[in-house]
């Protein structure tokens, strides 16, 4: 498994040296400072992770091939536990030791720091942003994370669910039922104010909010929160 970490130049040297050391045990990784801001979203992150040609090779081949042979369908994406989808989830498993580690050694330390340490991954056709160390984030979360990517790497990439432009994505919990179920998917007229448009994996939706106050009411916003957002909408 090949990770690419990109950290800014405020990070502590002692703690690149020890994020490093960790994940060389579970991959290949090459690293980098980041450059500027993140161009046309508000999430502020001081550490970005990819796995990209992982996921590409593990995720995106194994379901593009079954779509095609007929062996799911859409209620694949929208019920859980099937045989099929362990097996996909059972080839992504270097992924579940090292994101569990990562927030023990790592991550939980971090839910107070204002800025994202996120997962940023650049497909074909979209961009995925999971900022993972949000104030109400749990192992338990963690532990669901290979099958959420593998759900919202699906629905998009097989066009069970259309994107406006300009194709940004955003993973984020339901925190109350320890679950990733919303994917914040802000249309062209959202960006600048807040995220505007969401799906619920759980209902198969999507919704619409009108206003920035009814999105920070429904997610319950904090100060801690908003700059690891793709639309900060406070700004």
């Amino acid at each position: 498994m090949k990770i690419h970490i990109k950290y800014k130049n405020s990070l502590d040297n002692s703690e690149v040296d020890a994020i490093s050391e960790f994940t060389k045990r579970y991959g290949e990784l090459t690293l980098s400072k980041k450059s500027g801001g993140s161009g046309s979203i508000d999430l502020v992150s001081f550490i970005e992770f990819s796995l990209g040609g992982y996921l590409i090779n593990y995720l995106a081949k194994p379901i593009f091939e079954s779509y095609n042979k007929g062996l799911i369908n859409e209620e694949y994406f929208q019920k859980l536990g099937t045989d099929h989808r362990k097996k996909i989830i059972d080839k992504t498993s270097k992924i579940f030791p090292y994101f569990n580690g990562l927030y023990l050694n790592f991550l939980n330390s971090k839910k107070d720091q204002q800025e994202s340490i996120s997962l940023v991954e650049n497909f074909e056709n979209f961009s995925l942003y999971v900022s993972l160390n949000e104030k109400r984030m749990t192992e338990e979360l963690l532990n669901q994370f290979p099958e959420a990517l593998c759900n919202t790497y699906s629905i998009i990439s097989l066009r069970l669910l259309e994107l406006d432009e300009p194709h940004i994505v955003q993973l984020y919990p339901n925190f109350e039922t320890q679950t990733w179920d919303y994917l914040f998917m802000p249309t062209v007229d959202g960006f600048g104010k807040f995220i505007d448009k969401y799906y619920s994996f759980s209902e198969n939706k999507i919704h619409y909010l009108a206003t920035a106050d009814e999105f920070i009411q429904k997610f319950n916003i904090t100060d801690l929160s908003e700059y690891k957002l793709i639309i900060n909408p406070r700004s």
